[in-house]
């Protein structure tokens, strides 16, 4: 009867109720997707309530929708339709759908390939806390794929990220060090900072290579600034 009553008011314009029902379908749609509260995936049924939920609007059911579009998950793969519905769902703010589209525009995949774009996209998702996408924009302002090269640009993206966590930031920041770019050549910083990557699972081949130019006291002060920035960011 709830269902019912939502669904007369939001063919009646109630912007509350259109919103109600997009969420009520939209975690309907995970249950069967993912098989939650003892239902059995049915990815069928999923799909069709994704598809109620996205004609309310709601942005999760957009993004999750545009997710299988992507992947060719139970509908024909269809990068073009996936495009169409992260793009809804971002200009509502996942931030997910964000950092995708980001992805999309820079491989050219479902549009047109535009680098302008893509950092517009990431951008966004970046500055709302997303490290992969701060990540992505260290690497592309690093490379300078489609745009100047801004060393600058690139290093304080992947800050952003490394104080989360990311490891292949980290690992950026320790080549930066280790080539000079963008910053004066420094073995110290750059093992300080492959140190960190590898306490996160990163490959420490880096790490020891680095170590192989340094003296005994260098290394001893590199191993302690990780130590440090390490506790400081636990």
């Amino acid at each position: 009867e709830a269902i019912s009553w939502y669904e007369k008011s939001a063919t009646k314009g109630y912007e509350e109720s259109q919103k109600a029902l997009g969420q009520f379908y939209s975690a309907l749609a995970m249950v069967y997707l993912h098989g939650l509260a003892g239902k059995p995936k049915n990815i069928e049924t999923a799909i069709n309530n994704l598809n109620k939920a996205v004609e309310y609007g709601d942005p999760e059911a957009q993004y999750n929708l545009a997710v299988l579009y992507a992947n060719g998950n139970g509908v024909e793969q269809n990068y073009e339709e996936a495009v169409r519905l992260y793009q809804l769902s971002a200009a509502q703010g996942v931030v997910q759908a964000q950092y995708n589209l980001g992805g999309l525009y820079l491989e050219g995949i479902g549009v047109d390939q535009n680098i302008k774009m893509a950092v517009d996209w990431y951008e966004k998702a970046a500055n709302n806390g997303y490290a992969q996408a701060q990540t992505n924009l260290g690497l592309i302002f690093s490379k300078g794929e489609g745009l100047l090269q801004d060393y600058e640009v690139a290093r304080a993206w992947f800050l952003k990220a490394a104080e989360q966590g990311e490891m292949v930031a980290q690992r950026e920041l320790s080549s930066m060090y280790l080539f000079g770019r963008g910053v004066s050549m420094d073995f110290v910083k750059a093992h300080m900072w492959a140190n960190i990557a590898a306490s996160n699972g990163y490959d420490i081949e880096q790490r020891d290579v680095i170590a192989e130019y340094m003296t005994p006291e260098e290394i001893s002060r590199a191993q302690k600034m990780a130590a440090e920035w390490v506790a400081e960011h636990q």
